[in-house]
């Protein structure tokens, strides 16, 4: 498995890579980018496979044989949802809501390049199982595995190997990508356990099947990400950043039309030679990702060259806004968010309103870069979900910040929600007497644990947004009546209660936690608090503080000072 990411509906995204060079052997999920569909209360809970041929169960999964396996019957909420992938190494889900993956292209003396069903004797496409007894010379078959079942007397095994085609290097790609998208590197298991007979060829050798192409890019290519910042003119505004293998990041202006060319040019080469992944950071930086040791390398903007953009403003003295992390968040919840920028104490001002979409949010801490805060849960029914709001920002000497089209409230569920009153449609599961339900207490609902007599289920629904948080409230709150699972450690999360019992400042020793879920004790980071009658969580505002020089830069980011001497 490779990289992955979330949609908006808070489905997980997984790219399976391919096990070869250009399509055999596969196995039934290689080679695509697969949907988890996390907040499915009936996902199946591991992947299971059955020998094609016998519908066997397959007690050892080996992906060494894996094309001879398909998907036992009864798997929920794991599906396939692009196809045709060679090694996907990355993908990202952008602000408009697409899907791009990056693939590295096949390499000429790596392996069998598959062309076609097979054609032997006697077979069909459903016969094939690959890792036939019988040697084939054109084909790197080291171990000729046994087939999974008994030939009978009387006849000769047949060879049902696909057809092998010549061998080719081909580029990277980047794509543009939708369910049910084929992007044209073979899975002859998949085409022999669906039906689909495109995925029997390998789009360079059959360039008449059916299937995207997207666009070259520089190979080898292993992360992508979007730049969501407005800096630079706001030139580089939503186009996509790739990172070549411990070499350069490249910028890529994709056009609407798949058969146009894409504009691809260096935006750095000072990398540090050591890069893999790619992440957008805050105010326009660039995060990589070193492959060989634990370090994060952080590519900032030249602060002449954002002048060059911001003439006007640079001259008054006025703050600009770039952008905010995260740039999505559930409705029903807090939300912490950072926005960056410059100028957002020039001239003795500090930031005093932040609103997002209309509503307003807390500022906690802030220097002259950056603006943390909070977007309150109580203001849940005034947030707007599903579009990309503006965002605007306040300051003492009433000069005022706008980043437009930046944050977006999801309602995608966040917590394990009850079987019980929900029906899919559409794929989507509806929520049925939400109305009628106490949103005021709120705590994930954990399967298999016995909840004590008169736990409110009910009003725990839906949960705080960590286990953590629900502990501290629940342990010092009089009217939490129910458990939660939080987890056994030494940093003193555990479980919480059904009856009010003393708070316990440390969790027991391993062992001792299953004893205590038959009690009744409580166990988090809430040591000593006070017990409380009201529903809110622990924690008092704080007025905004300014953040001082590298100490205030570090307490706020500590891990980017991991690293730093002293």
């Amino acid at each position: 498995m490779n990289g992955m990411h979330f949609d908006n509906e808070g489905n997980l995204y997984v790219n399976a890579g391919s096990q070869t060079n250009a399509g055999w052997p596969e196995s039934h999920l290689t080679g695509g980018l697969l949907k988890i569909e996390v907040h499915n209360p009936n996902l199946s809970r591991k992947i299971e496979y059955v020998y094609h041929k016998t519908r066997e169960p397959v007690e050892n999964p080996n992906q060494v044989e894996g094309d001879r396996y398909d998907l036992a019957d009864g798997m929920t909420g794991i599906s396939i949802w692009a196809t045709g992938l060679r090694n996907n190494y990355d993908s990202t889900y952008s602000t408009k809501g697409e899907t791009y993956i990056i693939m590295n292209g096949p390499n000429q003396p790596l392996g069998p390049f598959v062309n076609g069903e097979p054609r032997g004797t006697g077979c069909t496409a459903a016969d094939f199982d690959t890792w036939d007894e019988i040697p084939q010379y054109n084909v790197r078959n080291p171990l000729y595995l046994p087939k999974p079942y008994t030939v009978p007397n009387g006849e000769q095994p047949k060879e049902c190997q696909p057809v092998i085609g010549p061998a080719f290097s081909g580029p990277d790609r980047i794509f543009r990508s939708f369910e049910g998208a084929h992007h044209g590197h073979p899975n002859p298991a998949r085409a022999r356990n669906a039906g689909d007979e495109k995925q029997w060829y390998h789009h360079v050798l059959r360039p008449d099947i059916e299937y995207t192409p997207g666009w070259e890019i520089p190979s080898s290519t292993t992360g992508v990400t979007e730049y969501r910042g407005t800096c630079f003119g706001g030139k580089l505004r939503d186009d996509i950043l790739v990172s070549r293998w411990r070499d350069a990041v490249y910028f890529l202006d994709l056009p609407d039309n798949e058969n146009a060319d894409e504009t691809v040019e260096v935006l750095t080469s000072d990398t540090g030679g050591q890069n893999l992944d790619i992440m957008y950071g805050p105010a326009c930086s660039i995060v990589l990702i070193s492959f060989l040791k634990d370090e994060l390398t952080i590519i900032t903007p030249d602060e002449a060259s954002l002048d060059k953009f911001e003439a006007d403003e640079a001259a008054m003295g006025d703050p600009v806004l770039y952008d905010i992390l995260p740039w999505r968040g559930p409705a029903r919840y807090d939300v912490p968010f950072t926005l960056g920028g410059r100028r957002f104490t020039s001239n003795g001002r500090e930031p005093v309103r932040v609103s997002v979409g209309g509503v307003e949010a807390e500022v906690a801490a802030y220097d002259d870069t950056r603006i943390e805060g909070v977007m309150g849960e109580g203001q849940k029914n005034d947030k707007p979900a599903g579009k990309l709001l503006d965002i605007r920002v306040i300051f003492s000497d009433h000069s005022q910040a706008l980043l437009p089209a930046a944050f977006m409230f999801l309602e995608a569920p966040t917590g394990r929600q009850k079987e019980e009153g929900r029906q899919k449609k559409d794929g989507k599961y509806d929520e049925k007497g939400d109305e009628d339900r106490d949103e005021t207490v709120r705590c994930f609902i954990e399967e298999n644990l016995d909840y004590a007599p008169g736990a409110d289920l009910e009003v725990a629904t839906h949960g705080y947004p960590s286990y953590l948080d629900c502990a501290d409230w629940c342990a010092a709150t009089e009217e939490c009546n129910y458990w939660v699972h939080v987890g056994l450690g030494d940093d003193g999360m555990c479980f919480l209660k059904s009856d009010r019992e003393p708070v316990v400042g440390k969790a027991p020793k391993a062992g001792d936690g299953w004893k205590i879920m038959a009690g009744n004790k409580s166990c988090g980071h809430a040591a000593g608090a006070d017990v409380n009658s009201g529903k809110k969580p622990l924690g008092k505002s704080k007025r905004p503080r300014p953040l001082q020089g590298l100490q205030g830069f570090c307490k706020s980011w500590p891990i980017l000072c991991a690293k730093l001497p002293g």
